[in-house]
């Protein structure tokens, strides 16, 4: 019993042994197989024949250009319509707005309306 009044839990049986020397080597070996197990794996990525190697750079390399190209003639394409687009909305913007009945009304309106109040103010 300990001071605080509690009971202890037994310690295990001295008839179990644990052998360290067992358990140490058991470890070792397992260390040595997953070394020997990664080596193996890096071993086949570099197994790869060089000319095929080249053949992959290669190959990305015009797919690159391919990627440049297009994107190039898509930009053309873009320029070549000559339609500005609102960066927010993406909508077309209007250089030229045709002006109808109702607007050249609002507009003279606008004008009378105009002189009337620089004369009376001025």
């Amino acid at each position: 019993m300990t001071p605080s009044g509690r009971h202890r839990s037994q310690s295990p049986d001295s008839s179990v042994s644990f052998n360290h020397s067992d358990h140490a080597s058991t470890r070792r070996s397992a260390r040595r197989s997953r070394r020997s197990s990664r080596s193996g794996s890096r071993s086949r990525s570099r197994s790869r024949s060089p000319s095929r190697e080249r053949k992959r750079r290669r190959s990305k390399r015009k797919e690159k250009e391919r990627d440049k190209e297009r994107r190039r003639k898509d930009k053309e394409k873009r320029k070549e319509k000559d339609e500005r687009r609102s960066v927010l909305t993406g909508k077309k913007i209007k250089l030229k707005v045709h002006k109808d009945s109702k607007d050249l009304e609002m507009d003279a309106n606008r004008q009378d309306l105009l002189q009337f109040l620089n004369s009376t103010c001025g």
